[in-house]
């Protein structure tokens, strides 16, 4: 997964321009029976991924990494939540659509729809805001950041 999200190419671009000596990244995806959910290209791939999750589970993924540009030190992690949602009736699905930025998510849904679709939520909560914070502030404080 960090190779997916382009990590290394960001972390040496941070190293080389001399930013700030620690670089956060991350990403998310939604994954189902072995099938991958990222962000879709338009509304008619929103409504087909959230057909294909409706009434079925699945993981929500989250990758983080965390690198110290001078030292090349790297901390990572991926975490995920397994989701279930209910059967969505195609009309809920189409008001979704109109309602939500739906092509900025990750299986086309944000932490609202989850609030509203799933019938059971195990694992981590960082569909919530799509990064582990609770992680992140542990590897900023390991990387030296006061925080």
């Amino acid at each position: 997964m960090l190779r997916k999200v382009g990590l290394k190419g960001r972390f040496a671009r941070a190293a080389e321009l001399e930013l700030q000596p620690v670089v956060v990244s991350g990403d998310a995806v939604v994954s189902k029976s072995g099938e991958i959910f990222e962000k879709p290209r338009d509304a008619a791939e929103a409504a087909q991924f959230l057909r294909e999750l409706s009434g079925n589970e699945f993981q929500f993924v989250t990758a983080l990494a965390v690198v110290h540009s001078q030292t090349g030190r790297m901390l990572s992690t991926v975490e995920s939540s397994d989701i279930l949602f209910r059967e969505l009736l195609e009309r809920e699905i189409q008001e979704y659509i109109a309602k939500y930025d739906v092509l900025s998510y990750a299986g086309a849904f944000e932490s609202d729809a989850v609030l509203r679709f799933a019938e059971r939520i195990s694992g981590s909560y960082n569909f919530v805001t799509a990064l582990p914070v609770s992680r992140l502030i542990v590897f900023l404080r390991a990387q030296g950041v006061d925080i």
